[in-house]
């Protein structure tokens, strides 16, 4: 087993390899664009361009990087498609390994993948709060355990799918239908949406308080991500639980 797991390595080491190079890259931008708002060109700005350039640049630089990690290292890189092709399901039936070792490698590397994801994403996290002159808070954490939540989500469902449709295009399909999910989610809740921004606005549809808008959207944000927070280790749990019963599952039915 253990075997398998330096194969799947060796055959991703590309994709890990870009992914570090990736991922460096836009931590050291972020820490650049921060350095600049607080003390270089950026930090000239009049208070209100200012204001905002701050707000945006904090908190893009504050994920994006653990967000090109995750989806760069917990890809597939073209591994199952690849064994795909060279049947290497049928080579697998005269190795000593149980269907349920072949589908725990998989796993393995994915939360390894995701632990070393997270990792990065909260050194950065941590360096741009120390640029920034604020702490690693727990508000910070819980958007780093949503996101991870989500990524763990979509990746252990994508292995399953692409061992049975073995073409790219079945996580491709996951991709949309989950935008499908939330579109029509804020689609049936359009009309609520539209009645509480409507106390923030006047009958020619302008923002008469955009600080109050702000405060409020703030509030509901915080009050939406700490519910999540709560939820994700139970979808991470759930998400990896089915995902390896599936791979179990199509590993049993593979070509011999």
């Amino acid at each position: 087993m253990r075997g398998l797991i330096y194969r799947e390595l060796y055959l991703a080491k590309k994709s890990y390899l870009t992914g570090i190079f990736v991922t460096l890259a836009v931590m050291a931008v972020g820490i650049l664009v921060r350095l600049s708002t607080l003390y270089g060109n950026l930090a000239k700005l009049d208070e209100e361009a200012f204001h905002i350039t701050d707000v945006y640049t904090y908190n893009i630089f504050m994920y994006l990087p653990l967000i090109a990690a995750m989806c760069t290292f917990m890809a597939d890189a073209g591994v199952i498609i690849g064994d795909s092709k060279c049947r290497f399901g049928v080579f697998s039936y005269t190795l000593p390994v149980s269907d349920v070792q072949l589908a725990a490698v998989k796993y393995i590397i994915l939360i390894g993948s995701a632990v070393a994801s997270i990792g990065l994403g909260l050194l950065n996290a941590a360096i741009i709060c120390g640029i920034s002159g604020n702490t690693l808070s727990a508000g910070i954490m819980k958007n780093i355990l949503i996101i991870a939540a989500i990524h763990v989500f979509y990746f252990s469902l994508c292995i399953p799918l692409l061992l049975g449709f073995r073409v790219k295009a079945a996580a491709d399909a996951l991709s949309l239908g989950l935008m499908g999910i939330v579109v029509l989610i804020l689609g049936l809740n359009m009309d609520r949406l539209r009645e509480w921004f409507g106390q923030f606005t006047d009958e020619s549809g302008e923002i008469t308080d955009a600080e109050l808008l702000m405060e409020h959207v703030t509030e509901k944000a915080a009050a939406i991500r700490d519910i999540a927070a709560e939820f994700a280790p139970f979808v991470i749990i759930i998400s990896l639980a089915a995902g390896f019963a599936a791979t179990v599952i199509l590993y049993k039915r593979r070509v011999k």
